[in-house]
């Protein structure tokens, strides 16, 4: 069928001709996997360089409280290369504005990326707050987040 011999062609199951997993995923009739295993906390995350182009955008909303907070200065700061490909190269994204975020027990996070690149396509990772602790006399907290 045509779609068998474009699929073939794109290489999309296996390697696929972008190196970007949701812009591949967007020339693939079969969708490809959506899971992505990124690393949120409260001052910064960590996202696996194959999720990322240099056209990327990335943008963080918070939701608590019935109010919303969007940090859009979110920038990578590191890039760790461990292993011998780029699917195991992490990149470092830290925001000014959300380390000074103060949490709330009921805090939910989305994480959108866009690809400015690939017709501003878009991905969207959500989490929200698992843990909360309030620290010794009030002082600081404790914060976890977990995927949802």
């Amino acid at each position: 069928t045509d779609k068998k011999e474009i699929e073939d062609l794109l290489k999309t199951s296996s390697n696929g001709v972008f190196m970007t997993k949701p812009i591949n995923n967007a020339y693939s009739f079969s969708g490809g996997n959506t899971n992505y295993a990124i690393t949120f906390d409260k001052d910064d995350f960590i996202i696996p360089v194959n999720l990322l182009t240099a056209e990327s955008k990335i943008k963080v909303t918070v939701y608590e409280s019935g109010k919303t907070s969007v940090y859009d200065d979110c920038e990578v700061s590191k890039v760790n290369r461990e292993g011998s490909t780029i699917d195991t190269f992490e990149a470092v994204i830290s925001s000014k504005k959300l380390k000074k975020h103060e949490w709330k027990a009921d805090s939910k996070i989305t994480i959108e990326i866009t690809y400015g690149d690939a017709y501003d396509k878009t991905v969207q990772i959500k989490y929200a707050v698992s843990k909360y602790e309030k620290g010794f006399l009030g002082l600081g907290y404790t914060v976890e987040f977990k995927a949802q």
